[in-house]
């Protein structure tokens, strides 16, 4: 009797222990095929002639709180100056339309990631850090299991923009990110299967915005 409850137990520890590898392989697998060659580590070159042209796509999309303009003073037609004063708040008014509409395009610390015409991309101790143009370094902890929340919330970074989850889901890197101004910013991170080109999808869904900016980042690897 003594003999078969050795045994028994010897065998629900192999299940046990077989499963425990089973899940950690299924975990690591994605970031392994990730981390393989090519790899998303390197120097990047903006090529901008395939790339979405980001002010282009950003030209109007901020909704402007409407001003009540001035209105001029009733004219008054024996009064040699009306023609002049309604001329100037005619263009008083053009002039305030004028530096609003230049605002439009401002889009906070997301514009970093717009307008880098260079990015660089370094291992870290739990991911990658991204390097823009400008010198702004921007930490990512991708998730190898998908898109799943770890008790140590260590998959989740803030950064200036906001709060970013990363995850991995064969074969692209997804980062999303809540943005502090309010809205989500979405990036979809892949390679080409040379390795040479990379392709990041980017939306931008912000609550001032009238629609869902959309852009396609292109980058050829720099040479060594």
């Amino acid at each position: 009797m003594s003999y078969f409850t050795v045994d028994n137990r010897t065998l629900a520890l192999i299940c046990q222990f077989s499963c425990v590898l089973f899940v950690t392989f299924s975990l690591l697998q994605p970031l392994a095929a990730l981390a393989q060659s090519p790899s998303l580590t390197g120097r990047w070159i903006l090529n901008a002639e395939i790339s979405t042209n980001a002010a282009d796509e950003l030209k109007g999309i901020r909704k402007s709180k409407r001003k009540k303009h001035r209105d001029p003073p009733p004219a008054n037609s024996s009064d040699p100056t009306s023609a002049t004063q309604e001329r100037y708040w005619q263009h008083a008014n053009e002039g305030q339309q004028w530096q609003r509409s230049r605002e439009l395009a401002h889009a906070g610390p997301i514009q970093r990631l717009l307008e880098s015409a260079n990015l660089e991309i370094v291992p870290s101790e739990n991911g990658y850090l991204f390097i823009y143009a400008d010198g702004y370094e921007r930490q990512v902890a991708p998730n190898p299991g998908g898109r799943v929340f770890t008790a140590s919330g260590q998959e989740i970074v803030e950064s200036q923009i906001g709060f970013t989850l990363a995850y991995v889901k064969e074969p692209m890197l997804f980062l999303e990110t809540r943005i502090k101004e309010g809205g989500q910013l979405l990036e979809q991170v892949s390679l080409s299967d040379d390795g040479n080109t990379l392709t990041i999808h980017i939306e931008i869904d912000r609550r001032d915005w009238k629609w869902v900016a959309k852009v396609e980042r292109v980058y050829n690897r720099a040479p060594l």
